[in-house]
């Protein structure tokens, strides 16, 4: 039988036919055996001087010695010299004999060796930079299919030095290729192999990591004043990195069946080892079964993937955030410190990271989104903040004033997290309603003894002469307060201090009855609920109303009141000094 190589869409016979070996080498990891499989084939065949393909006449009177094309050949089909040899007759046992003329037998090695080499090299366009592979078929003489056929690249060629050129030449060509295009009983499919894969891949490896990340999530039970610390829960970085090689798949034109080996490589990824556009590819690691159902979920996923076209290989980079509880990573540091006079200070820093639970390949994130919708809860525009039950409860204080002495809150779009810095202290609470700070003082100036001072000429100092009486009592009441925003009972802002017509900085709508709303009527003791509590405390103030002393009926008086208000700065200030006699 022939062996025929196909080249330029012409076939050339090999003449004598060559004795063909065959091996396979299987590829197999130790968790996914035999995925894979190349094949080498061996073709040991002898060139003949005087007989054979390539054809060379050695004819005595032959018009053409060292022309390698068949005398009755057609010069227009140079391919006739690897066809059967055209003198011999249908079904005739033997060749004919083309001569042996002793002075050509070296120049017919010498041909027959560059034919060879000529037709197991592929010719390319130049620049191209790349051969296309040979088809190879081995099956019955005058049959084409049925066979053993296949697209290979020639990975060497030799020719024995024993025949010295004038004797049959030995000659191996080593060829390799990934699967098969034709099967001799049917029991393989075109393009494939004993495998039966689905993709051709030549390697394949992934691992897969869970480490656990330097952060914490802190979590909390109960709200409001019942707010205590619940657990730390852990945070989980997870990464997994798969590669794989593909091999080339040709059909019978040299062209590639179902991509280049790097898109086998990838169509292995995504379809057989199931790794897509999913949180977690399906089937591949059991993470979250791993640490119980529903205690943990998936976010900040990124994949990266990397084509290499010139090693046929297809990486894909996956990595995500395991998490529990709220789409944030929410961190506290909470600072204790005690002055001198015994104030304790508490100061609670806190750091929301939103976590992005979009999908890998969405345009947008939703980090930024995440850790906004956490923080209106953590700390919200009105009312008490939970940092503030966070630092309470944590410092183990059983009081601690709710009203910050200072508060700020940094936002990072980019990256995706709020922070937030409380200042507290164990203060008392404020007396005036929508207060933000006070200073209320009582000056209580006791009777002293009156005497006269009377100079006298001469002497170095005046004469004392005490007058038996005593002065007055007096009781002075300072008020210095920082006011927030004014609010009704309901939480509505009873003042003028929106101000959505002033986008220029200047208020557009400054009329003279705002002006006197904002300057007069809005301050704290026009207002309710704090002109309540100022009027409160005026009273608890008046020495009258003093449960350690009593004051004589209709001997008390008080200096003319004084309040300052500064809308700008949002300070009352108010002052009042009573003079009065009392039972002694």
């Amino acid at each position: 039988m022939p062996v025929i190589i196909t080249k330029d869409s012409k076939d050339y016979y090999l003449v004598p036919a060559p004795l063909v070996s065959f091996s396979r080498s299987t590829y197999s990891n130790i968790g996914r055996p035999q995925f894979g499989a190349d094949f080498a084939i061996s073709l040991e065949g002898y060139l003949v001087p005087e007989k054979g393909n390539p054809f060379y006449d050695m004819t005595a009177g032959s018009t053409q010695p060292g022309n390698a094309i068949a005398a009755d050949g057609d010069a227009e089909v140079d391919g006739r010299t690897w066809t059967k040899p055209s003198r011999a007759e249908a079904g005739a046992a033997n060749e004919p004999n083309y001569g042996n003329d002793p002075d050509y037998l070296l120049a017919s090695t010498l041909r027959k060796q560059e034919m060879l080499r000529s037709l197991f090299s592929t010719q390319v366009p130049y620049g191209a930079g790349s051969g296309a592979p040979i088809m190879v078929n081995i099956t019955n003489w005058g049959e084409t299919t049925n066979g053993l056929k296949f697209a290979a690249f020639v990975d060497d060629i030799s020719f024995d030095s024993s025949s010295r050129g004038v004797k049959p030449q030995s000659y191996t060509v080593n060829l390799r290729c990934d699967n098969f295009l034709d099967s001799a009983n049917g029991n393989f499919g075109a393009n494939n192999d004993e495998i039966g894969a689905t993709y051709a891949v030549t390697n394949i490896t992934e691992s897969f990591d869970i480490a656990e990340d330097n952060r914490v999530n802190v979590t909390f039970l109960g709200e409001g004043v019942d707010a205590g610390l619940d657990k730390v829960h852990k945070i989980y970085t997870v990464t997994r990195s798969t590669t794989v090689v593909g091999a080339p798949v040709y059909d019978e034109n040299g062209a590639y069946v179902s991509g280049a080996p790097w898109e086998q490589a990838s169509g292995y990824v995504y379809n057989i080892l199931g790794t897509g556009t999913e949180i977690i590819p399906t089937g591949r690691h059991e993470f979250l079964k791993q640490f119980g159902a529903d205690k943990y979920k998936i976010a900040n996923r990124v994949i990266g993937e990397t084509v290499d076209k010139e090693e046929g290989s297809y990486t894909i980079n996956d990595t995500f955030t395991a998490y529990s509880g709220d789409p944030v990573i929410h961190s506290l540091n909470i600072d204790v410190a005690t002055a001198e006079n015994e104030r304790r200070s508490v100061t609670v820093q806190g750091t929301i990271e939103g976590l992005n639970t979009t999908d890998a390949f969405a345009f947008t994130k939703n980090n930024f989104l995440n850790a906004s919708g956490f923080n209106a809860r953590v700390n919200p525009a009105q009312g008490i903040s939970s940092g503030y039950y966070y630092g309470k409860a944590l410092a183990q204080l059983d009081w601690l004033n709710p009203i910050p002495k200072s508060r700020s809150i940094a936002k990072d779009i980019q990256g995706g997290s709020i922070s937030y810095n409380y200042s507290f202290d164990d203060r008392p609470p404020n007396l005036v309603s929508g207060s933000i700070s006070e200073s209320i003082t009582i000056n209580d100036t006791y009777p002293g003894e009156l005497f006269s001072a009377t100079p006298v000429i001469g002497r170095n100092q005046p004469i004392l002469q005490y007058l038996n009486s005593r002065s007055e009592y007096k009781r002075s009441l300072n008020i210095s307060i920082i006011m927030g925003e004014a609010k009704d009972k309901y939480g509505a802002n009873t003042n003028n201090w929106a101000f959505a017509d002033a986008t220029g900085g200047y208020w557009k709508d400054a009329t003279y009855q705002n002006i006197q709303k904002w300057l007069i009527t809005d301050k704290p003791s026009k207002l309710s609920p704090s002109s309540g509590d100022l009027a409160v405390i005026f009273k608890a103030a008046n020495p009258v109303e003093d449960p350690t002393m009593t004051v004589r009926n209709g001997k008390c008086f008080h200096s003319v009141p004084a309040e300052s208000w500064d809308a700008f700065s949002r300070t009352y200030t108010y002052s009042i000094e009573w003079t009065y006699e009392r039972d002694i």
